[in-house]
């Protein structure tokens, strides 16, 4: 990998960029997402089998992820064990969507920022009283063209998003640190030089930010309460199963108010796809939940965040799941 590319693949890191080539996949088992997803029997046979042909995992099988999560694009197996499934999507959108809350209670997962449902904390260095964020760039072309923006911020992050992506990615930086090097230690500034061919046009020029003291240089960004974070867009349709109401519903609902409309609502059963448009149904049962996964046709039952029972199920079965 080239230097730029390091480069343009931390900045990314940093800000929390998602590669563009990380979506989801079209034409494999099962249709793409929002097409023909979800057509059952992609990894079936014939008749009925029954569970003693299912393989036993160990508690750390293809579908355990690691750190309690659980990948519902893999064969779940018997002694799995997992608190929550991802790799999960909106059959028709295509959004990532997440079950939670299968472990024991308070084993849920919350995005960074969020210890729990009352309790927000910016990330380390994100915040500092008595301090804001100045962000500038100036770029010219040798068109005559200029790229030029500033802005005024409470948030490290929020300064580093008025950077252009386009402009910066291939440029040759001189950091007076590196960037996780400056967050974690809280430096006062950064800067970057470089060029960029943009259609033709070269451009060249600087881009930087700067920490820069209320007290010597008072700006209203200074006088304005704290910042609170906010729910990752990402994260959005991060549901948990409340065992109390007996459904899936939104973690954090007064937090998040970035869910999408419906998954709102407290529902006992989701239809979701994996990674490849194979449909997933995640139903409550009383204290258990029951995954079935159309691709390898079959249901498990999770209980306390433990696969008990897998029992295979024929394309006629399945079929009749997601009907």
């Amino acid at each position: 990998m080239s230097t730029n590319q390091s480069n343009k693949e931390a900045w990314r890191k940093f800000l929390g960029i998602k590669d563009p080539s990380a979506t989801l996949e079209s034409g494999r088992v099962g249709g793409s997402i929002g097409r023909t997803a979800g057509r059952s029997g992609g990894g079936g046979g014939g008749g009925e089998l029954d569970s003693d042909s299912v393989p036993e995992g160990d508690g750390s099988s293809g579908a355990e992820k690691g750190d309690g999560a659980g990948d519902a694009g893999e064969q779940i197996k018997q002694g799995d064990e997992f608190d929550r499934l991802e790799d999960l999507f909106d059959c028709e959108t295509g959004e990532e969507v997440t079950i939670d809350g299968l472990g024991e209670k308070g084993s849920e997962r919350y995005p960074t920022g969020f210890d729990n449902c009352e309790k927000q904390e910016l990330p380390d260095g994100e915040y500092q009283d008595g301090y804001y964020w100045e962000a500038e760039q100036w770029y010219s072309g040798n068109d005559g063209s200029n790229v030029n923006s500033s802005g005024k911020f409470q948030t490290y992050s929020e300064a580093a998003l008025i950077i252009d992506q386009n402009i910066f990615a291939n440029s040759s930086p001189f950091w007076s640190v590196g960037w996780d090097e400056a967050r974690s230690k809280k430096q006062a500034w950064q800067q970057t030089f470089g060029f960029e061919n943009i259609g033709g046009v070269i451009y060249t020029g600087a881009a930087g930010i700067f920490r820069q003291n209320c007290a010597t240089a008072y700006d209203k960004v200074c006088s304005l309460p704290p910042p609170k974070p906010k729910w990752p867009a990402v994260d959005r349709n991060h549901l948990t199963w409340n065992k109390e109401k007996g459904c899936f519903e939104p973690l954090c609902p007064e937090l998040n108010t970035q869910v999408s409309e419906k998954y709102k609502s407290c529902e006992d059963e989701r239809i979701l796809c994996d990674k490849d448009g194979n449909k997933v149904k995640v139903t409550v049962d009383g204290d258990t939940v029951k995954v079935t996964q159309a691709k390898y046709n079959q249901t498990a039952e999770i209980k306390d965040g433990k696969v008990q029972t897998v029992k295979k199920l024929s394309e006629s079965q399945t079929e009749a799941e997601f009907k």
